[in-house]
């Protein structure tokens, strides 16, 4: 990844089943937008803004023929965790936050308008984070219902190839209260074009005996969105889930450097 020094890092998706509308933004030193419509997918670098930063705000999505708000739903959830992988060498730190929200408004695609009022998940992450020292971010969300969810943000060090070196941030959604987790995992199975099929989720929520594991699983529903330049590849999809014998929509979002 590429990037100022000291930056801060906005991600929001949004995705319904049922309408096959969904999308994908990003908002840095990397811009990005993916949009989906149930015949077509859509994305380019360089594209996005997103107006707001807190967890208090709502926040404005804008791009070429795209205007959405961002509400927020519940509790926003803390996401710290200082340093990177036991062997990754890697002085970093990663903090802001996880949220559900509420996007609403239209977005324009070959001609057609089409209207966004669903379910979504936004994650900001700031405070110094040099985007130069990681060389893909995967950015995972899955909502089941208005007060319940889950969000992943997995950063991998440059030169590392091993998931045992990411810096990963995880918080489950739910009524009553949202958790940050201790120990998240995230398990990917890939098809031969690199394309994110399936992934599965175990969340751990506490460090004691007594400490169970949220876990959920998603299958890519297609079509993907992909953007490449000469030295970043990004591609998003929606995705399926399933948790506690519940259904559910999401959003697997990947970029690496190339």
């Amino acid at each position: 990844m590429t990037g100022a020094t000291r930056t801060s890092l906005q991600i929001a998706t949004f995705g319904d089943l049922e309408a096959g509308v969904w999308g994908a933004a990003v908002n840095g030193s990397v811009r990005f937008i993916a949009l989906g419509t149930p015949a077509a997918s859509h994305s380019a670098l360089e594209a996005a803004t997103i107006d707001g930063l807190g967890e208090d705000e709502d926040w404005q999505l804008a791009a070429d023929g795209v205007e959405l708000l961002i509400v927020p739903r519940g509790q926003a959830v803390p996401a710290t965790r200082p340093g990177g992988g036991a062997s990754a060498g890697v002085k970093a730190s990663v903090s802001g936050f996880d949220q559900l929200c509420n996007v609403s408004g239209t977005f324009v695609r070959d001609g057609a308008e089409h209207r966004v009022d669903c379910i979504g998940r936004r994650a900001n992450r700031g405070d110094g984070l040099d985007l130069r020292r990681f060389e893909s971010i995967r950015d995972v969300s899955a909502w089941f219902a208005p007060d319940d969810g889950l969000g992943l943000l997995a950063l991998r060090p440059r030169g590392k190839a091993g998931h045992e070196d990411d810096l990963l941030t995880a918080a489950v959604f739910e009524t009553g209260g949202s958790t940050p987790v201790g120990d998240p995992r995230l398990s990917t199975t890939y098809k031969a074009d690199g394309r994110p099929a399936r992934v599965s989720l175990e969340l751990w929520l506490g460090e004691d005996e007594q400490s169970y594991p949220r876990r959920a699983a998603g299958e890519a529903v297609g079509p993907r969105a992909r953007s490449a330049s000469s030295d970043l590849d990004v591609q998003a999809e929606l995705f399926r889930w399933h948790s506690r014998g519940i259904e559910g929509a999401g959003v697997y979002l990947l970029a690496r450097s190339r």
